[in-house]
C-alpha cells in the first residue's frame, strides 16, 4: 500500500512538474493567429480576440475582451457578442503539438446584440452568397459551455423600436455539436428574485440553420409549460412552429413578472388564479399565428388598501389566426358584479382592434375603481371613491396607436363621493348622468359639494389620459380661507409618479361661472361672473364681473394653486363701492375714510390665514372718491392752528367733507408710496405725497394745503400771528400752508413744514388751490386789513348755510372777488357768496369751548362774524 502511494505521489509530482515546465515554455499567444482565422472562417464574421493567457488549473487559455463582429450591413453597429472574458479548455496532447482542440467554453458576462434589419433579416443571420464557405462543413464540438451572467440586447430596426435589454442571463450546454442530439439549460435572473428556467433536448441543423427542440420544460415557480417545435433561423424571415402546453399551473409568479416590467398589473398587486392552456404557435417570430385555448380561473386580484379584492371566477379565451376573445365572463369585487366581454382583432397585422364591454347596475363605485385598476385603467391622480353607479360601457382601440380611445354608453352616479390627493375632504356627488361618446363623456344633471360650496351644472370630457374639461357651474358661495385649506399644494407634496400623474398636472378646465359670493374674510364679491381657464395650478378668472359693496368690480383675477399660501393677482376696475366696507375688509384703516369709490388695482398678494389682504400686497392702485368724508381729523382745524389764524373758532367735530379724493399709489409689501394726492374739502384744497403704511397704519407725509380766497380775505395781519413763518398767500389771495403729517391714519398729528416755506419763499413761486401739488402763482403780500363786507356769507359758506346774493352787494364789492357760478369754481374754491340781507345782529362770541343752546346755535360762520365785528 505504501509503495502504491509512493508510485501515485511520484506521478502526480512528476505531471505537476511538467505542468510548470508547459507553463514557462508554451505561449498561447502563438495560437491567437490559428484561433481567430478558424473562428472568423466558421462564423463568417470578423473576431477579435485580446491578451491570451495560460492557466494550469484547470488547463486552459483566458482570452480576454472577445468580440464578434455583426453582419456586413451592420458593420458600424454594436458587435454580434462581446465577452470580458472566455476561459478555453483544450485537449493537452494536442496543445504540446502545437494544435487547438478545444474541449470546453466558459465565456464570462457576455452580451449579445439581436438587430433585426428593416428588411426583416437578423444580424445573426449569414448573407446568402456568403452562406456556406467551399469545402466540407467546419465542425465544433464542446463537452461543455457555459455563458455566465450574460445580457441579451434586442433591437428592432423594422418596427423602429428602442432597445431593450435583458439582464442575468445564464446558459450551460452539454455535449454541443451541429447536427447532433444537445442538452443546455438556460436560467434567466427576473425581477421580484424570479427565475425563470428552461431545460431542453435539442439539435442544431447546420446546413439549414434550424433549431429542432424536441422536448423543453419552462417554469416560472409555479408555473410550468411543455413545449416542443422548431424554429428556422435561416428563413427570412425567421419562422416558428411550437406547441405549448399546461395544466392547472399557478400565475402568481407570472402577473410578478408581468408587474415588474409595467405590463397588465401593479407592483403592489397580489394576483393569485390557475392557468391551463394547449395552443400552437406557428408562422414568422414577429407575427405568429396563435390557435387552441387558455383558461383562466379562480383568479383573485388584491391590493393594499381595496377593501374588497377583485374575483373572476372563470375566464375561457378562444385564440385563432383572426382573433382573441373571451366571450362572456363574470368580475366580482364585494357586491358588485359586472358582466363583461372582450376581443383582439387582427392581432397579426401590428395594430390590433381592441374591443371590451362592461355591464352593471348598483354598483359600488369605489370596489367598480378597484376593477378597472385591476385591469390596468389607473384613475388619474390615485382617486378614490365609494358610492352608487350602474354602467352599461364599451370601449374601442387600435393598439399602439396614437388614435384616441372609442367610448360608448352611459353611467349614472348617485349619492357619491371621489376623494384626490389634493383635497382634505371628499368631494360629495348628490347626482350625475354621464354620457360616453368617442374619446370622452359628458356629464349633465350633475350637482356636488365640496366643504360648504354647492355646485350645479354640466360638464365635458376629453382624452381622459390628459383630461381637457368644458363646463358651465353655478355655485352658492366660495369661501377662500375654507378652499385654500382643503387644497393641498403640490410643492408641499411629494412627486407623483410618472404613470399616475397628480389631478392638478393632468387636466385642463375652461367654461362659465356663476358664483353667488366669493369670500375671503370679511371681503365678499356677490353675483360674480367669469370665463374660467384651469390649467395645471393656475386658475384664470377672465373676463370677469362682480359686485363689491354696493359697486361694481371687472377685470382679471389669478390665482396660483401651488404655492402655499395661495397668491392672488387682480388687475381690476371699480366703481361706486362704498369705501369705508372696503377699508374694513382689506385693511387695518377702520373709520378713517367713507365716501362713493373708484379706481383701478394691479396687485397681487398671498395672505396667510387671518391676515389682512394688505399685509403681502404689492402692484400699484389708483383711486378716486367723491362726496365722502375724512373722519378723525378736521382739515380746517388744522390748519387754523398751524396758520394761527386769530379769531377762528375750533370746529367740534372732527370730520372733513370731501368733494373729491385721489391718489396713485406703489404698494411694497403692505407699505403705500402716495406719489401723489389731491383732496378738495370744504375749505380748500390739499396735495401732497408720502407713505402710508397699511400694516400698522402709521403715516409721512408732506402735504400743501391752499384754502381758499374767502377765508385768507376774513384776516388782517393782525388777525394772524406768525403768519409770514407758518402760511403764505399766493397770487390769487388764497393762503397756503405746507405741513408734514406724522402719527396714524386713526390720529394724524399735523406740524409746519418750515423747509418747504422757505423753498417757496426762495423760488417766489405758490402753488393754487386748482394744484395744491404744483407751484405757479407769486407769493403775494401780507393779508391787507379792514376791507370785508362779504365776510358773512364766507364763513356761512363754511358753515354750511346756503347763500344769497344781493345786487347791492355785488355793487359795493369791487374789491372782492367776482361770483363763479358753482359749476365753473375752481377746484377747491368754496361756492362765491353774499352778505345775508338780514345780517343778524352782532354780539360777544362765545369763550373757545363753550357751546350755543340747540335753539340758539349759530353757525362757524356766524361766530366769526361776531368776533370780526366786535374787533373791528
Amino acid at each position: 500500500m505504501a509503495r502504491a502511494l509512493k508510485v501515485v505521489g511520484g506521478a502526480a509530482a512528476a505531471l505537476l512538474l511538467a505542468g510548470g515546465v508547459f507553463f514557462l515554455l508554451v505561449d498561447p499567444n502563438q495560437f491567437r493567429g490559428t484561433i481567430q482565422s478558424q473562428l472568423e472562417k466558421l462564423l463568417q464574421r470578423r473576431v477579435s480576440l485580446g491578451a491570451m493567457k495560460l492557466r494550469i488549473f484547470p488547463l486552459s487559455i483566458a482570452v480576454e475582451d472577445v468580440s464578434i463582429a455583426s453582419s456586413k450591413t451592420l458593420a458600424e453597429t454594436r458587435p454580434l457578442l462581446t465577452a470580458k472574458q472566455v476561459l478555453v479548455r483544450v485537449d493537452l496532447l494536442a496543445l504540446l503539438k502545437k494544435q487547438v482542440q478545444i474541449e470546453s467554453l466558459h465565456v464570462v458576462e457576455p452580451v449579445l446584440e439581436l438587430v433585426k434589419l428593416p428588411s426583416g433579416a437578423w444580424n445573426f443571420s449569414q448573407e446568402k452568397e456568403q452562406t456556406r464557405p467551399p469545402g466540407p462543413t467546419a465542425q465544433i464540438r464542446l463537452a461543455d459551455l457555459k455563458l455566465i451572467n450574460g445580457r441579451v440586447g434586442i433591437t428592432d430596426l423594422a418596427a423602429r423600436k428602442p432597445r431593450e435589454e435583458y439582464q442575468g442571463i445564464d446558459v450551460e450546454l452539454s455535449h454541443f455539436a451541429f447536427n447532433q442530439p444537445f442538452r443546455a439549460e438556460l436560467t434567466m435572473h427576473l425581477p421580484q428574485k424570479i427565475d425563470l428556467q428552461t431545460k431542453l433536448e435539442a439539435s442544431y441543423i447546420d446546413d439549414r440553420e434550424e433549431l429542432l427542440v424536441h422536448q423543453a420544460g419552462i417554469r416560472l415557480g409555479g408555473l410550468a409549460i411543455v413545449a416542443s417545435g422548431r424554429l428556422l433561423a435561416g428563413s427570412t424571415p425567421a419562422t416558428l412552429d411550437f406547441k405549448l402546453n399546461t395544466k392547472n399551473s399557478s400565475i402568481r409568479e407570472l402577473a410578478a413578472v408581468a408587474a415588474a416590467f409595467g405590463t397588465a398589473f401593479s407592483p403592489d398587486m397580489k394576483v393569485e388564479g390557475k392557468l391551463d392552456a394547449e395552443l400552437t404557435v406557428a408562422g414568422e417570430v414577429s407575427r405568429p399565428v396563435l390557435n387552441g385555448q387558455i383558461g383562466l380561473k379562480q383568479m383573485v386580484i388584491s391590493r393594499r388598501g381595496w377593501k374588497q379584492p377583485v374575483r373572476i371566477p372563470l375566464v375561457e379565451m378562444r385564440l385563432q389566426p383572426e382573433a382573441i376573445s373571451a366571450p362572456s365572463f363574470a368580475i366580482e369585487s364585494g357586491n358588485t358584479r359586472l358582466q363583461a366581454q372582450a376581443k383582439i382583432s387582427d392581432y397579426r397585422a401590428g395594430n390590433a382592434l381592441l374591443e371590451a364591454a362592461l355591464r352593471t347596475t348598483n354598483a359600488d363605485l369605489g370596489e367598480l375603481l378597484n376593477v378597472a385598476t385591476a385591469y390596468g385603467f389607473r384613475p388619474a391622480g390615485g382617486v378614490k371613491a365609494q358610492g352608487e353607479v350602474s354602467i352599461d360601457f364599451r370601449m374601442r382601440a387600435r393598439y399602439k396607436t396614437s388614435a384616441p380611445w372609442d367610448y360608448s354608453g352611459t353611467a349614472r352616479l348617485r349619492n357619491s363621493s371621489l376623494l384626490v390627493p389634493e383635497l382634505e375632504q371628499p368631494l360629495k356627488i348628490s347626482q350625475a348622468d354621464v354620457r360616453f361618446e368617442e374619446e370622452g363623456a359628458v356629464i349633465e344633471n350633475l350637482m356636488c359639494s365640496l366643504g360648504s360650496s354647492r355646485l350645479q351644472g354640466s360638464l365635458s370630457v376629453r382624452n381622459f389620459s390628459s383630461p381637457d374639461l368644458r363646463f358651465q357651474a353655478e355655485i352658492d358661495q366660495v369661501k377662500l380661507e375654507e378652499l385654500s385649506r382643503l387644497w393641498k399644494a403640490s410643492s408641499s407634496q411629494p412627486e407623483a409618479p410618472a404613470e399616475n400623474p397628480t389631478i392638478q398636472r393632468a387636466w385642463t378646465a375652461r367654461g362659465a361661472l356663476s358664483l353667488g359670493k366669493l369670500a375671503y374674510e370679511s371681503l365678499v364679491l356677490h353675483r360674480l361672473r367669469s370665463e374660467v381657464i384651469w390649467e395645471g395650478e393656475r386658475l384664470l378668472l377672465d373676463p370677469v364681473t362682480a359686485e363689491l359693496f354696493g359697486g361694481q368690480q371687472t377685470g382679471t383675477i389669478r390665482v396660483d394653486l401651488g404655492s402655499k399660501p395661495w397668491k392672488y393677482s387682480l388687475q381690476v376696475k371699480m366703481n361706486q363701492v362704498d369705501a369705508s366696507q372696503l377699508l374694513a375688509s382689506a385693511t387695518p384703516l377702520r373709520h378713517v375714510l367713507t365716501g362713493s369709490f373708484a379706481g383701478e388695482a394691479d396687485l397681487s398678494f398671498s395672505p396667510k390665514p387671518g391676515e389682512f389682504l394688505t399685509q403681502s400686497m404689492n402692484g400699484t392702485l389708483q383711486i378716486r372718491l367723491a362726496d365722502g368724508k375724512l373722519l378723525g381729523v378736521n382739515i380746517l382745524n388744522e390748519m387754523a392752528r398751524l396758520a394761527n389764524l386769530l379769531g377762528y373758532r375750533k370746529h367740534p367735530e372732527l370730520v372733513t367733507n370731501f368733494l373729491k379724493f385721489a391718489s396713485s399709489m406703489r404698494i411694497e409689501n403692505g407699505v403705500a408710496h402716495c406719489d401723489s394726492l389731491l383732496m378738495e374739502f370744504d375749505g380748500g384744497t390739499l396735495g401732497g405725497s408720502g407713505i402710508l403704511n397699511l400694516v400698522d397704519q402709521s403715516l409721512q407725509l408732506k402735504l400743501t394745503t391752499v384754502l381758499a380766497k374767502a377765508i385768507s380775505d376774513q384776516f388782517s395781519s393782525n388777525k394772524i400771528g406768525g403768519l409770514l413763518t407758518s402760511a403764505l398767500q399766493n397770487a390769487k389771495g388764497e393762503l397756503v400752508i405746507p405741513s408734514v403729517v406724522s402719527g396714524t391714519a386713526p390720529k394724524p398729528v399735523f406740524a409746519p413744514d418750515a423747509k418747504e416755506i422757505a423753498r417757496m419763499r426762495a423760488e417766489g413761486v405758490l402753488p393754487v388751490g386748482k394744484d395744491p401739488a404744483t407751484a405757479v402763482g407769486n407769493v403775494g403780500s401780507a393779508i391787507e386789513a379792514g376791507r370785508r363786507k362779504n365776510v358773512q356769507g364766507v364763513f356761512d359758506a363754511i358753515a354750511g348755510r346756503k347763500r344769497q346774493e344781493t345786487a347791492s352787494d355785488a355793487s359795493n364789492s369791487s374789491s372782492s372777488p367776482a361770483p363763479v357760478p358753482s359749476g365753473d369754481r375752481p377746484a377747491g374754491s368754496l361756492p362765491a357768496t353774499t352778505e345775508a340781507s338780514e345780517a343778524p345782529p352782532p354780539g360777544p362770541a362765545p369763550e373757545a369751548g363753550q357751546t350755543a343752546p340747540p335753539e340758539k346755535k349759530k353757525g362757524l360762520g356766524e361766530s366769526l362774524l361776531e368776533l370780526f365785528r366786535k374787533k373791528k
